[in-house]
């Protein structure tokens, strides 16, 4: 008997044609640019079927307006190396990502599909929409939507086919020795009925009141979180330049002990400068005028005037007084050579 149903059920066969059309396709280059794609009737369905040719990055737009900065809605396949697929409420900001492992092939055609409208944006795969769902949102509920837009990324390049459509008529062939078996057993049935069966997701609960019409508060929320995390990612690259721990090394120190420290250095740096320099300057501005009194009233020769004077000087040890001193004695010798 058990024989008999296993026959029956190699007989008993389900055949399935598979019609595809789309309306638009097109090979997109490695560039981050949206491009229109023509669908006069969109929005009659409020879904659409893609077949997309790429390694990773695939990105689709739709919007009820030109302007893709507002009122649109972005979808991206196989981002990451082809590891995440996100949905994000303006462009290349707001996302909602989970990760999904080689969305996208580079030698075959995968198919994905969105749609939009109650209950909400949705993403997934496969030639039929709200059948194994990605991801959904509940925003977007009452989108209405004008223009479709595609785009590759700049990691790499693709095929697109865009509005897909695909019909499938079944027919099934019994032959006569199925015919005369008993009813099929609960064991044989339920196998039949699994391996028929689709993979569906239930669609999600209906729009939350507090959500607008465009933006939910997931997609608000995801924002806040990342600009959250790229404000801390600058602060920590600041802390970690030369100037940053320049700054840390020349900190103000507030404590008494330390500012009384510094005053004294300070103090010290001061006392020695003026110790040094302003008794040579004195020196210096003695010598000079001496020196230019005896020549301008005695015309004498700058050859006869004795180097001794400075060199007795208390401050001859001096390096900056001797040096000022030479370069005086030199201009001396020029005007006394003038002078005759």
């Amino acid at each position: 008997m058990g024989t008999l149903v296993r026959v029956a059920l190699l007989i008993c066969h389900l055949t399935v044609a598979h019609t595809e059309t789309c309306s638009y396709e097109v090979s997109l280059p490695a560039i981050y640019s949206y491009q229109e794609v023509p669908l006069p009737s969109v929005n009659v369905s409020n879904s659409l079927v893609l077949e997309v040719k790429a390694c990773m990055d695939a990105h689709l737009a739709i919007s009820n307006s030109l302007d893709l900065s507002k009122d649109m809605f972005e979808f991206v396949f196989g981002a990451g190396s082809n590891t995440i697929c996100s949905i994000r409420s303006c462009r290349q900001f707001c996302q909602i990502t989970k990760t999904f492992d080689r969305t996208l092939s580079c030698n075959e055609f995968r198919k994905v599909w969105i749609a939009w409208g109650p209950p909400g944006v949705r993403l997934g795969v496969g030639g039929k929409a709200d059948n194994n769902t990605l991801l959904t949102t509940t925003c977007g509920a009452s989108l209405t939507v004008h223009h479709v837009w595609i785009s590759m990324y700049e990691t790499t390049s693709g095929d697109w086919r865009v509005d897909c459509t695909y019909n499938e008529t079944s027919a099934s062939t019994k032959s006569d020795l199925a015919k005369s078996t008993a009813t099929p057993t609960p064991t044989a049935q339920n196998t039949t009925q699994s391996s028929m069966q689709e993979t569906t997701t239930s669609a999600a609960s209906s729009p939350s009141p507090n959500t607008s019409r465009y933006f939910c508060e997931q997609v608000r929320q995801s924002s806040i979180e990342m600009t959250a995390e790229k404000i801390v990612k600058e602060l920590r690259l600041k802390e970690q330049t030369s100037a940053r721990r320049r700054q840390l090394e020349t900190t103000s120190d507030h404590r008494a002990s330390a500012q009384l420290m510094g005053l004294t250095a300070v103090a010290v740096l001061v006392t020695v400068a003026l110790a040094v320099i302003i008794p040579d300057l004195i020196a210096l501005f003695v010598w000079t005028t001496v020196k230019l009194q005896m020549v301008k009233k005695q015309g004498l020769k700058t050859s006869r005037l004795s180097p001794e004077f400075p060199r007795k000087s208390l401050y001859q040890n001096s390096a900056l007084s001797l040096a000022v001193i030479q370069i005086f004695r030199m201009l001396i010798d020029e005007r006394g050579k003038a002078s005759h």
